[in-house]
Parts: structure tokens; C-alpha cells; sequence
């Protein structure tokens, strides 16, 4: 059986809906897509000077040299759908042979460093409801890193128990095999790309739940 592939650090570009149902209070500071002025679209939320362009967000398969003149002009629907519709998501999957991907938030990593802790805290609420979401449409595939506030502006992992436990075993059924009855019946392969430290956290989940 060929190694899986799993991406430790893929990204999704938030669509208008994932902070839809943020607390009514903070409605009107809420992320949300406006103009960029140049031709495209940007996201603006409270607390930011500037709207984030999100041509930057997917730039997959444009070359860099061009990457800066198409930007400022493309709008969100014009993106890749698989940024945000995971049916799309599990077709690329196919296309580019990765078996499997552990999904980060973009305008979510900006957001980490908004001033306002409960605004912080209910956009991460919304954002974590619309991406598990996202994930449950191929939960052998795509896993979700949810975002939580903490005392820093990083990405805090979610090392409440049972949420990594529950990622711990997708993870190694599928770098397993669906069909492996026990513990030691097969050498566990799987091939992980990404950053070192997203790798780092992962693979030693998939490894405890065996241990």
C-alpha cells in the first residue's frame, strides 16, 4: 500500500459566510469583504487600518513574477473554489496526490491580532463552527485546525483532550489503512509535508494513539 500524503499546513480562504453567525453584538465589526479600490476584493474587519487584499490568500499555480499584477483585481468568486467549497478541495486533492490535509484559517491569522479579546474570541467562535463544517464534508481527508485566543497573538492549538485525540485517530487510520485490525500489523507510513513545526505537532498525536 503507497504511503499516504499529508499536507501539515494548508490553507482555506474564508468565505463571507464564516463569520455569519459571529454574536449578534459583534455583527457590525465583523470581518466581512468590501472593495480594495483596485478592482478586486479585500476583507476589512474592526481594528485593522487597512483592508487585507485577498488576491494574496490563493495564489496556488500563479506563477510569483505575475502574482503581484492579478492580485489587486480578483475578486473572491473568481478564486479557487476548493479555498472555500470542500467538494472542489477534495478534487484538487486527487489532482495534486495528497491524501490528506490539515486546514489553517487566512484571514483568521490576522485576526489573531486584534485588540479586543471577546471580538477575538467570538470571530474565532464563528470561524471554528463554519470550518469544522467544511471538514465534516470529507472527514477522512481534511482536518481542521481550529483557532483559539490565548494570551499571544500565534495560533493556539486546541490541546483540550478530546479534539486532538479525535484528530490523533483520523490521522492514523488513515496512515494505517482503513482495514488494519491491530496494533503492530503494519508499519505505519505516511509521508508529511508542510512546515516542521506543523509536522512536528501532528505526527507525534498519530504515534501516541498507538502507543
Amino acid at each position: 500500500m503507497a504511503a499516504p500524503v499529508v499536507s501539515a499546513d494548508s490553507h482555506i480562504v474564508e468565505p463571507p459566510e464564516a463569520y455569519a453567525e459571529i454574536d449578534p453584538k459583534y455583527r457590525d465589526k465583523a470581518p466581512h469583504i468590501v472593495p480594495d479600490g483596485k478592482g478586486g476584493d479585500a476583507y476589512m474587519f474592526d481594528g485593522i487600518k487597512r483592508p487585507l487584499e485577498l488576491g494574496l490568500m490563493s495564489a496556488a499555480g500563479i506563477p510569483s513574477e505575475i502574482m503581484p499584477k492579478v492580485a489587486p483585481h480578483r475578486k473572491f468568486y473568481d478564486m479557487h473554489a476548493s479555498g472555500w467549497d470542500p467538494k472542489f478541495r477534495v478534487e484538487d486533492q486527487k489532482r495534486d496526490g495528497v491524501d490528506a490535509e490539515i486546514i489553517y484559517a487566512s484571514v483568521g491569522m490576522v485576526l489573531c491580532n486584534a485588540k479586543d479579546p471577546l471580538f477575538k474570541d467570538a470571530c474565532f467562535k464563528a470561524y471554528n463552527r463554519w470550518l469544522q463544517g467544511y471538514c465534516e464534508a470529507a472527514p477522512d481527508r481534511l482536518f481542521d485546525q481550529t483557532i483559539h485566543r490565548g494570551s499571544g497573538t500565534a495560533y493556539e492549538i486546541n490541546a483540550s483532550g478530546a479534539h486532538v485525540r479525535q484528530k490523533a485517530r483520523k490521522l492514523a487510520r488513515m496512515a494505517w489503512g482503513h482495514y488494519a485490525q491491530a496494533v503492530g500489523t503494519q508499519d505505519l507510513h505516511a509521508v508529511f509535508i508542510g512546515d516542521l513545526h506543523q509536522v512536528l505537532l501532528f505526527l507525534p498525536a498519530v504515534l501516541i494513539h498507538f502507543a
